[in-house]
């Protein structure tokens, strides 16, 4: 599994931990919490996941590129 899994897989873990938490704990404090903490590092994860997708795909065309390059080089090595 590659580490933006993982790490997506820990964040919904403990927005499902939370969730259990805020039903227990209810009250204004609590909704108060989740609202300002909570729900911002959900944001934020989100944000961050979104930049590193974008990031990722990036990665990968010029990864792409690079080996269809080399391979072109070799197809042109091994016919002389």
């Amino acid at each position: 599994m590659n580490p933006i899994g993982i790490l997506n897989n820990d964040m919904s873990t403990f927005m499902m931990a939370t969730q259990k938490v805020f039903e227990a704990w209810n009250d204004r404090v609590a909704e108060g919490f989740k609202n300002h903490c909570v729900d911002q590092i959900q944001r934020d994860w989100n944000a961050y996941l979104q930049e590193m997708n974008i990031r990722m795909n990036i990665f990968m065309k010029a990864e792409k590129t690079i080996d269809d390059e080399i391979a072109k080089y070799e197809r042109e090595y091994n016919r002389s």
